[in-house]
């Protein structure tokens, strides 16, 4: 997933927003590497879809970093695991962002806190283990 990171495309900055039904994640860049920016955003949310949530095998699976949001909203290695969700991308002007919902409605802001706690680690490091030091 490092490889993959929209973080490692130069120029990028994520935020996170509050959206009526989940929590979107707006990776922004230079005019020049749009166009990998968002080959980098889709492969994230293409990740948290396979990984991420109920499996067919009835099991939790890990979430969007590939390694560290993992099922429930439990707390792993100090960060809020978000609640099983599925992802969706739509392209920005200058980027592309990530909308995140909860299988359940009920798990709405535990999603929201553990997506923006998410955002601010991977604007401060990177797409780095989440929750291990860094």
């Amino acid at each position: 997933m490092m490889a993959m990171c929209p973080m490692n495309v130069p120029g990028t900055h994520v935020s996170a927003s509050d959206i009526a039904d989940g929590e979107a994640l707006a990776f922004t860049t230079t005019p020049d590497q749009v166009d990998e920016l968002r080959t980098r955003v889709r492969a994230m949310a293409d990740m948290h879809n396979q990984h991420h949530g109920v499996g067919k095998d009835g099991m939790h699976h890990e979430g969007m970093s590939g390694g560290g949001m993992g099922a429930g909203g439990e707390r792993m290695g100090g960060m809020m695991m978000p609640p099983p969700s599925r992802a969706a991308v739509e392209d920005l002007a200058n980027g592309a962002r990530i909308v995140v919902t909860p299988n359940s409605s009920a798990d709405l802001q535990k999603l929201q806190s553990a997506v923006r706690m998410h955002a601010q680690h991977m604007e401060q490091h990177g797409c780095g283990m989440m929750g291990h030091g860094g």
